[in-house]
């Protein structure tokens, strides 16, 4: 599995679920994607910085998804023929992209992810709250600043290939229409599974075993 996580994320969250893959036969890597962790810009950055640094990050991690691959392949341990991407929120929605343009991968999980940017920027919970006038300039500008990397854009080039979705049904980030709407666009096979909780919220140790055992699962339908 070749890990892409969130928005907010850095490489701690897959020292914190690795070993669930790894008691299974699998093996997970994440590469620290640029502007978080170790590659965290020094300097802090306004609020239109940032957004720029977020447009920038997202194709890079997506090349960089690339050179990930390249580099498994000279690893002899690593069985290239079962090779997936698990994608977290923001990850989810950069998998799409990072997918159809890597056909060495055999499938992927998206896990509370979406399309449609516009829509999950000005329908999301947290947008319906009063925004102040710099907050929703800079909505409309991220809109339209990340339209080249909509996911529903490359979803679709994705298939045959499997794909597992895995959503919140109280996501407060991710409408449930733009979550619809991923799924919907995406050609078969594929498969989409709904949980009780929201995107942070609701999630516990409990749940979030069960995420894990419904990929594992899902991952051993195909790979025997």
């Amino acid at each position: 599995l070749v890990l892409l996580y969130g928005i907010g994320q850095n490489l701690k969250f897959l020292d914190e679920i690795a070993r669930f893959y790894v008691r299974d036969g699998y093996a997970i890597l994440g590469i620290e994607q640029l502007g978080q962790g170790e590659r965290k810009p020094k300097q802090k950055q306004t609020p239109l910085q940032g957004l720029l640094s977020l447009r920038q990050r997202s194709g890079q991690t997506i090349v960089e998804t690339k050179r990930v691959v390249d580099f498994l392949e000279t690893r002899p341990e690593v069985d290239m023929d079962h090779l997936y991407l698990f994608g977290v929120s923001m990850g989810a929605m950069m998998g799409a992209s990072a997918l159809a343009m890597e056909p060495r991968f055999d499938g992927g999980i998206l896990m509370w992810g979406g399309g449609d940017l516009p829509k999950m920027v000005s329908e999301n919970r947290n947008a319906k709250i009063e925004m102040k006038p710099y907050q929703r300039w800079l909505a409309a500008a991220a809109a339209t600043l990340f339209k080249p990397v909509e996911p529903l854009k490359r979803i679709a080039q994705i298939s045959p290939r499997p794909l597992l979705f895995q959503n919140a049904l109280h996501d407060e980030i991710v409408p449930k229409v733009c979550t619809e709407a991923y799924y919907e666009r995406a050609g078969e096979p594929k498969e989409i599974l709904w949980y009780d909780c929201g995107h942070e919220n609701g999630l516990n140790e409990q749940l979030i075993r069960q995420i894990i055992g419904d990929q594992i699962d899902w991952l051993k339908t195909l790979t025997g």
